[in-house]
Parts: C-alpha cells; structure tokens; sequence
C-alpha cells in the first residue's frame, strides 16, 4: 500500500497508500456526490473555489485525478478537495488561517460532526524558506485546520494529519498569486475497513 501510494504525491501519497495497505480504505459512492453538492453549494455562498478530486487505483498505482474527468467508477476508492479563495488562506512564513477560511472550514467541518468518517488533512507551502523549515509549517498548518474540525464537533481521533511541505505545488511559486495558491491544506475523507462500499 505505500509502495503504490507513493504514486499519489511524495509523502502524501506514501502515507495514503500505507493507509489502504494497513485496512483502512476510502469512502467511495453516492456520499462523495452528495459531500461535492454540499461543497458546491457553500463554494456560491462563499465566492470560494473548491477543487475536487477521484483516487482512482488503476494498475496498482494510486493516482489522484480531476473529478470531471471520466473514469471507470469501481476504479475510484476515493475523495480529496482543496479549497481556494480570492484572499490568502495563509500568510507567508504563517499557520494560521485568515477569518474567512476559518469560516470557511468550520462550515465544512459540520459536514462530519456526526460522522465516524476519518479524515486525513495535508498541509503543504509554497518554496520559499528551506526545507526542513517547510516541512514544519506544512504540519501546522495541517494541524490547525484539523483543530476547526475537532471544535466543530469532527472526534479528534478520526483526524490524522501530513505535512507535505514544498514538495507537492500546484501553482508556479515564482508569482504572488501560485504562492498563495500553493499554501493550503488538502482533505482527504477516508473509510474504516468494516464499512461496505457503496
């Protein structure tokens, strides 16, 4: 499960395929399509972006690809998102959220208060600073988003966390703007080995 994993992303996709190596999998079905309507509806309430994305195990290889895109539906084992506003998540050199995305994620948070999904925040930086320094930052970041879960009713026990650091960009970090957009966290919903898919 991690040697497939690593596929995904660095860290991230090590630490998701030793996940599913070690029983626990990810929830898949018609509750991925209700969370995205839900994600959806608050992305127009709060002029933010939400950008989701299949797992799909194909060839023993674990990729994450564009939910939009077509794929064969028993390939799919899982759901992540990553959520984007006009203004920064987080500050340079910084792991607190702004007012808003604490807003934001708390409202998300209330999605799985009364759920015993588990869910695996990934923070990650842009490449500024060294490292090592990244590498710590990505985790609090991560951390601090996992806090709103837990204040918002999310058992802290379901929330595991991953720093990513620079390692896994989206946007060129060379511009002000893929800076910004590279210092976010991912969240991905995973499913415990006893639930039956869907």
């Amino acid at each position: 499960g991690a040697v497939i994993g690593k596929q995904l992303g660095g860290d991230a996709g090590l630490v998701i395929g030793a996940l599913v190596g070690g029983g626990i999998g990810y929830l898949i079905g018609n509750e991925i399509d209700t969370r995205r309507e839900n994600l959806a509806k608050l992305s127009k309430e709060e002029k933010i972006e939400v950008v989701s994305q299949n797992i799909v195990q194909n060839d023993n290889q674990v990729l994450s690809q564009n939910s939009n895109e077509k794929v064969d539906s028993k390939n799919v084992i899982g759901d992540s998102f990553t959520v984007f506003s006009d203004e920064e998540q987080f500050a340079l050199n910084s792991s607190n959220l702004s007012k808003k995305s604490e807003q934001v994620f708390g409202k998300i948070a209330n999605e799985y208060k009364n759920s015993d999904k588990k869910i695996l925040i990934i923070g990650h930086t842009d490449d500024s600073g060294n490292s090592s320094y990244n590498q710590k930052l990505s985790e609090d970041r991560a951390k601090n988003v996992g806090d709103i879960f837990s204040k918002n009713g999310v058992k802290k026990s379901n929330i595991y966390f991953l720093g990513a650091g620079e390692n896994n960009p989206i946007a060129n970090n060379n511009t002000i703007e893929g800076a910004s957009k590279n210092r976010r966290v991912e969240i991905v919903i995973l499913k415990t080995v006893d639930e039956q898919y869907e």
